[in-house]
């Protein structure tokens, strides 16, 4: 049984610290990063998984203005060969890729 998901390429933990943009806090325990940078790791997990698939539940919820366009650079870098499902609020800028929409208000029950 496998404990997680395979990369899509053989990445070291520096680099995948270097792509989330946390080498910085390479030293720290995950339990001391602040709310952005947990959400930027699980993120860059997330992207750098190799599956077809790819779900986003309020991708952006924690990140500011900077970490928001490190994801837009991780859509186009590493969103293009899968379907990806975004859960969103209606920010724009989680879902502005996405070629389909639902709107679940549509079918709620009056």
């Amino acid at each position: 049984m496998r404990a997680a998901k395979p990369f899509t390429s053989a990445l070291s933990t520096a680099a995948i610290l270097d792509i989330a943009q946390l080498s910085q806090a390479r030293h720290k325990f995950i339990r001391h990063y602040s709310s952005g940078m947990k959400q930027r790791l699980k993120l860059a997990l997330a992207f750098l998984a190799d599956t077809p698939l790819l779900l986003l539940d309020e991708p952006l919820s924690n990140l500011d203005k900077n970490a928001a366009q490190w994801y837009k650079q991780m859509i186009e870098q590493y969103g293009s060969t899968r379907t990806i499902v975004v859960c969103s609020n209606a920010i724009a800028e989680e879902h502005y890729f996405c070629s389909r929409s639902i709107n679940v208000m549509d079918y709620k029950q009056k």
